[in-house]
């Protein structure tokens, strides 16, 4: 599918805000595991299922906090 993505010269623009997302894979590593089943936004849990080995409860607290500052997710009660 990437192959025929590449091929079909698709054009795109990069909001620079959102560069961050994919330059720290941590970040982009909590960010993937929002829309799972039974998600929990505790940076324990998260570290737990993550294997990056930067995935320390306060790395993934920062990561949250990056995607929070970024605006691509939205702490809900």
């Amino acid at each position: 599918q990437l192959k025929d993505l590449a091929k079909s010269k698709m054009s795109y623009t990069l909001d620079h805000s959102l560069v961050a997302v994919f330059e720290d894979s941590l970040v982009w590593e909590v960010f993937s595991l929002i829309g799972i089943d039974g998600f929990n936004s505790d940076p324990e849990w998260i570290a737990k299922r993550l294997k990056n080995k930067l995935a320390s409860a306060p790395n993934v607290a920062r990561a949250i906090a990056r995607l929070t500052q970024l605006g691509a997710v939205q702490k809900t009660e």
